[in-house]
């Protein structure tokens, strides 16, 4: 994910990420966000959420990576609220308070019913975070839009990602920008479960066997045996509301992203 963030910044254009839940996109993030903050004088980023409880996590995760940063890279945080974390101290010079240091800032916004929040600011980064949860993400982003583009020059880097919920509503537009992304600059990423499954210990039905599919060495994932173990799952749960939710949790493939919520089983499928 960092090589494609690098590829974004470098060609000039945004990400989108299709994802299972729980394989770490906020702090992926929020990592980015305390690097751009701590490493670029005067940067400014913007972190836009659907609800929030997003923007609250989001932010307490930035705060945390800001104060745990070896301790020579840390830096004075002159503003540290729900809206606004900056990066600079003040001091007296001919009874003057003069702001110097980074300088850097990031804003959050919550763009649940209002879509407009970063209108004016130049933006290095927008991130908008868990975009299955937002209202109107289109009305979000294009509002957002002249914040890191120019005509049609990007001069910073979207990130939308999130998990897929009910495209009947608020992930609806994230199905929109998800099926033509190159309308919106944006390149498409997909996470499979089976890239990132934790497991250690699993029985196995079939030898007796307990499995161990996630290796904590290196972080990486046995996905012949991921998969098993999620399909298995998955069928146990058919017929029940967990069913859809297991797909959209732990999509093996795109359309499992925004399968519906609602209708009957044939018309969930018809999806695919």
């Amino acid at each position: 994910m960092y090589d494609e963030f690098d590829g974004a910044k470098k060609n000039k254009h945004g990400l989108i990420i299709g994802k299972p839940r729980r394989v770490g996109l906020s702090w992926f993030g929020s990592a980015i966000c305390a690097y751009e903050l701590l490493m670029y004088l005067e940067n400014k980023i913007g972190v836009a959420a659907g609800q929030d409880d997003k923007a609250q996590d989001f932010y307490e995760k930035v705060q945390y990576l800001l104060d745990n940063i070896r301790p020579e890279y840390r830096a004075s945080i002159s503003v540290r609220n729900t809206d606004e974390i900056r990066l600079s101290y003040k001091y007296k010079e001919n009874k003057q308070d003069v702001e110097i240091g980074m300088k850097s800032s990031m804003y959050m916004k919550t763009m649940y019913s209002k879509p407009t929040g970063f209108e004016g600011k130049s933006l290095s980064i927008a991130i908008f975070e868990e975009a299955g949860l937002f209202m109107d993400l289109i009305a979000a982003f294009q509002s957002t839009e002249p914040c890191f583009k120019e005509g049609s020059i990007f001069f910073g880097t979207p990130l939308v990602y999130g998990t897929g919920g009910d495209i009947d509503k608020g992930s609806k537009g994230y199905k929109t920008l998800w099926s033509k992304p190159e309308l919106y600059g944006l390149k498409k990423v997909f996470i499979s479960a089976t890239d990132y499954f934790p497991g250690d210990g699993v029985p196995d039905e079939e030898t007796g066997k307990s499995v161990s599919f996630f290796d904590f060495r290196t972080g990486k994932t046995n996905s012949k045996e991921a998969l098993k173990h999620i399909l298995k799952e998955r069928a146990l749960k058919e017929g029940s509301e967990g069913y859809v939710k297991h797909i959209q949790f732990y999509p093996l493939k795109e359309s499992d992203i925004f399968i519906k919520n609602s209708g009957g089983l044939l018309n969930r499928r018809s999806e695919d």
